[in-house]
């Protein structure tokens, strides 16, 4: 501990003043004050007592302080990364490959402690708080881990993480894109099987979740081989244990992948189930079968929406990557070099840049039908404004005239056209700004504002986006295009699309409602998959259609074995939610009641948990994804056999030392007592030198 000078609260100068205070009152009652005959002696005795006693009483009017510096010595930090994920035990036994894991923690974690703080994370799709081991993720995540660590062990002593696990990642990013930026290194312990096998998967399907009847629809399957070369491969197609599609391909080596495409018919009504199988022979002759289900929604109908731009653009790409995931909606994007075309098919029409000073753009704006379409206006430098006036938008914007600027989105609390996610105030106005033009803006009628324009930190009147309709027709304008870079910057602080996806799906959700014909809605999807939180929300409108929060609201889930499991909606404002957690594969029925103060409404419908796990896909270790990363991050590939030259690696490292920090505490005198103390002290040696000279 080093002590460093006094210092003062307030300002130094005043302790001059202090001095000239005590000397003054000192001299007063010493030399001009005569009712005392004290010796000369007596008298500078009597001076310098109180003088001190005077000054110290300033001293601490001024309130004296120490800064006290405390050095500490902070360990260097290893953080035992363990990749919690199924495919982790495909070549062990689950109860014995958990017990072994274990006693290697505990081994590293105790060889190492002398020298380091160690710590423990375990990950899969989801960052693990439970310390008790379960390999039970259903998917992997090393790039999630690596986020978490180094956010969470941000300005500690970080040296190095220690990977256990097979390399096998299939879900978030690449982690060789977080290590670009982090100066941690990495030393991975490759599990799972290195050899080469023969083996034979399914590495995707890609088909359209929602089919329309009496068409037909596309299916993509990757399939994967490896150590087969040579061999005749058998790819079918059954629904309902009938084989109604197949071909057979020649695997031409020993690391095959492949696209096998085929255009199916759809069969029946609502979730229909297809099995996609692979059959071939190993090099020894023995038969191998991979299958995989899938299932699609086969309806009459579907809501179609196109994407119209003047000219190829970023946003349009945004919009449309997040529509799709909608998977009753069929998506188109064009532009105007497209025209003409028919829009008689589309409930929604977005419409980039437009409208323009263009023959197509008026002859789109005239065809008939389309005053009868939901429209979602986005604004760019190219939109004519002349012409944007005439669609009757409930707010007049001038041509710009000083070009356009930077404007960020301000949220109107009060929004309630529909429900955003949680936080969705905060979250959407951290998104970079929007290119808006320098126009004025008149409110003409009524309008629902959901953003308003913050310009350089001032908040403007200015809308940035608002909702009107006519009868049951809903439009929406944007004021402003950029919305590609809200999509990026969603994923690189979240590492996923959430956000965006919400804002983009519940708008186009809205406009594409006309006047309400349900007083009772679930929202939810057809398809889910096993490694999804389910989470459901609901809303209940009165005789008058307007949100009510007292409904009671229960739900009935029954699966295939008629199992029934039971639910209750809770309000939250003007909506309901309910969490149904992660369902076990297969197809579920539902039924919801909610009890109004004047009936009782129900929703039916169903939907499916997809069993498909890509972990069992992968039956190898992906030893080479593990080596980058090391190289990449200054660090050393390891097997579980070499434990004890990764201690001792570790622990012999030069530069991985303790690091020296300083904690600087103020200590108040007069919270000491040592000034207090002093100052009686000093008045009580004047009181007894006095006392023995006669005097009080």
């Amino acid at each position: 501990m080093k002590e460093l000078p006094i210092n003062l609260e307030q300002p130094l100068w005043l302790l001059l003043f202090v001095i000239l205070v005590a000397l003054t009152i000192s001299a007063f009652l010493y030399y001009r004050n005569s009712r005392h005959d004290f010796s000369n002696g007596y008298k500078i005795l009597f001076f310098i007592l109180r003088f001190l006693s005077v000054f110290v009483l300033g001293v601490l009017l001024l309130n004296p302080y120490l800064i006290e510096k405390t050095k500490h010595l902070e360990k260097p930090m290893i953080v035992i990364a363990l990749d919690e994920s199924e495919s982790m035990l495909l070549h062990h036994d689950s109860l014995a490959f958990t017990q072994e894991i274990s006693k290697t923690i505990h081994h590293i974690s105790s060889k190492l402690s002398n020298h380091f703080n160690v710590d423990f994370v375990g990950f899969h799709q989801d960052i693990v708080w439970d310390k008790k081991i379960v390999f039970a993720g259903k998917r992997t995540d090393i790039g999630q881990m690596l986020s978490y660590v180094e956010d969470k062990y941000y300005m500690l002593n970080l040296s190095a993480v220690v990977l256990l696990s097979d390399g096998n990642y299939n879900q978030g990013q690449n982690p060789s894109f977080i290590l670009q930026n982090s100066p941690v290194e990495i030393y991975p312990v490759v599990y799972g099987d290195t050899s080469a096998k023969q083996e034979l998967f399914i590495d995707a399907l890609y088909f359209n979740k929602v089919i329309k009847q009496g068409g037909s629809f596309p299916l993509e399957v990757v399939v994967q081989a490896n150590g087969l070369k040579n061999k005749k491969l058998k790819v079918t197609v059954d629904y309902d244990q009938i084989t109604i599609n197949s071909k057979t391909i020649n695997i031409s080596n020993n690391e095959y992948n492949s696209v096998v495409n085929f255009q199916l018919e759809p069969k029946g009504k609502g979730l229909q189930k297809y099995v996609v199988r692979l059959l071939t022979e190993d090099q020894q002759g023995k038969q191998m079968e991979v299958e995989r289900a899938f299932y699609v929604q086969i309806v009459k109908t579907g809501n179609k929406v196109l994407l119209l731009g003047r000219a190829p653009h970023p946003d349009l790409g945004a919009m449309a990557s997040s529509l799709r995931k909608i998977s009753s909606y069929q998506i188109d994007v064009k532009t105007l070099q497209d025209y003409p075309f028919e829009i008689s098919d589309y409930q929604l029409i977005i419409l980039h840049s437009l409208p323009v000073a263009d023959r197509r753009s008026i002859q789109l704006f005239e065809q008939k039908g389309f005053d009868k379409k939901a429209l979602w206006f986005v604004i760019s430098p190219q939109t004519d404004f002349s012409l944007l006036s005439k669609q009757n938008i409930p707010w007049r914007i001038s041509s710009p005239q000083g070009g356009f600027e930077y404007a960020q989105a301000k949220a109107n609390p009060d929004f309630s056209v529909f429900k955003m996610p949680k936080y969705w105030l905060n979250t959407m106005e951290d998104f970079p700004p929007l290119y808006v033009p320098f126009s004025s803006y008149e409110s003409m009628s009524y309008s629902q504002v959901m953003f308003w324009q913050n310009i350089k930190g001032y908040e403007t009147q200015k809308p940035l986006q608002f909702f009107w309709h006519k009868g049951s027709v809903k439009y929406t304008l944007l004021a402003g295009e950029g919305l590609w870079k809200w999509r990026l910057n969603d994923y690189k602080k979240n590492s996923n699309f959430n956000n965006f996806d919400a804002y983009i799906q519940r708008t186009a959700k809205y406009l594409l409602t006309g006047i309400y014909e349900d007083r009772f809605g679930i929202h939810f999807d057809n398809i889910y998959n096993e490694t999804d939180k389910i989470e459901w929300q609901a809303e209940v409108y009165n005789p008058n259609f307007e949100l009510i929060s007292d409904a009671d609201i229960d739900l009935e889930l029954r699966d295939e074995q008629n199992h029934i499991y039971q639910y209750v909606f809770l309000p939250n404002k003007d909506h309901y939610s309910v969490s149904l957690g992660h369902l076990k594969p297969g197809l579920y029925s539902f039924e919801g009641k909610a009890i109004t103060k004047d009936t009782i409404l129900y929703k039916k419908g169903e939907f499916v948990v997809d069993s498909w796990s890509v972990e069992k896909n992968e039956q190898k270790a992906n030893v080479e994804l593990l080596s980058n990363l090391a190289a990449q991050a200054q660090g050393k590939t390891y097997y579980p056999s070499q434990l004890d030259e990764l201690i001792e690696d570790l622990i012999n490292r030069p530069d991985f030392k303790e690091r020296a920090s300083y904690v600087q505490n103020l200590i108040h005198l007069i919270d000491t007592k040592i000034l207090v103390f002093i100052l009686l002290l000093l008045l009580s040696a004047e009181w007894v030198f006095r006392k023995r000279e006669g005097y009080f």
